[in-house]
């Protein structure tokens, strides 16, 4: 059996795919620096994404793009769990493997779904959907739910997200580099060190080989997303961890956008930078927020020390929601209402 190898035509798709959700209903836009492997391989992650991703219409015509039927302007996946389940399918029509998902978890999501249930289903007591989930069982079974309605379309009454990476490859580890992308002398490839370079946007220069001009691919992928958030509605872009990067990425695509600190009682002495970059039909509220793993150094920055560092980061989450994002989801609602 001839071992998989991505392929010059992957690679140029992928930098085409912008991630999972309804991009035209989600009113929180996630972005992230790359995706992981789902617990899967290269070859099927690739390859789900390059042939299968997307919503479809009974002729068989891709829809879920931003010049469809076509993908090179931008594509997407409308529904996360979807998504995983036609990576389950490649895998058994490749080794007659059945696989079965596992519920998506992790600090990222988790505090993602606190803040959409804070924003759906306020409750008179405000730190209702902000308490340690060792602390009302009831709550963190709720969140667990909410986790896995994110980044896909819906007809219940929730608010949509969506999630785009800025790196197009999928790893399982971002600090190796797998076989299956690395050029041989018969196969296309990706030099690892060119690819982060381009991609880190901290380097002047052009960075090309034989298999591709990486400079020429940052520059497509940055159209596209520029491209992508002029023509959707989210009014918040939500960025978690990383700021230094997601900073820098940002910058390229608005160059205009200016990021400042904002007013915390919760926690002076935050990280968190925003700005607000007027688009054609919209303000689009940029925020770039410190990543919410309780061991992380920005919450050992508090005043009392006899709070826990899960609890105090919580609380800087619930002041976010209620303060800075529920009074733009609030106004979009009233804007949406009256049109």
């Amino acid at each position: 059996m001839t071992k998989w190898h991505i392929s010059k035509e992957q690679y140029q798709t992928l930098l085409s795919y912008v991630g999972f959700g309804d991009f035209q209903k989600s009113k929180i836009y996630v972005f992230g620096i790359e995706e992981g492997l789902g617990g899967h391989d290269e070859e099927s992650n690739i390859v789900a994404r390059v042939e299968k991703f997307g919503s479809f219409d009974s002729n068989g015509n891709l829809t879920s793009a931003l010049s469809p039927p076509n993908r090179e302007q931008g594509y997407w996946e409308p529904n996360a769990q979807s998504g995983g389940q036609k990576i389950r399918d490649y895998i058994y029509k490749r080794d007659r493997t059945l696989l079965t998902g596992k519920p998506a978890k992790g600090a990222f999501n988790e505090i993602i779904a606190r803040m959409c249930l804070e924003l759906e289903q306020p409750k008179e007591s405000k730190d209702y959907w902000f308490r340690l989930m060792n602390d009302d069982k009831d709550i963190a079974r709720k969140i667990k739910d909410r986790i896995q309605t994110l980044f896909q379309s819906s007809t219940d009454d929730l608010l949509h997200t969506a999630l785009t990476d800025w790196k197009p490859l999928p790893r399982r580890d971002m600090k190796k580099w797998p076989i299956e992308y690395q050029p041989t002398s018969t196969q296309f490839g990706l030099d690892s060190k060119l690819y982060e370079r381009a991609f880190s946007l901290k380097y002047e220069q052009e960075f090309c080989d034989d298999n591709t001009n990486y400079t020429e691919d940052v520059e497509k992928r940055l159209a596209i997303l520029r491209n992508l958030l002029n023509s959707t509605n989210s009014p918040i872009m939500m960025c978690l961890g990383e700021i230094p990067t997601k900073r820098r990425v940002l910058g390229k695509i608005f160059p205009e956008a200016e990021f400042r600190t904002f007013q915390s009682t919760v926690h002076p002495t935050h990280s968190s930078l925003k700005a607000e970059i007027q688009l054609e039909a919209r303000t689009l509220n940029i925020f770039l927020l410190p990543f919410p793993l309780r061991t992380s150094k920005e919450w050992g920055r508090r005043d009392d020390i006899n709070e826990s560092a899960g609890s105090f980061m919580l609380r800087y989450y619930q002041e976010l929601t209620q303060e800075y994002f529920k009074p733009i989801i609030t106004t979009m609602n009233e804007f949406i209402s009256k049109s």
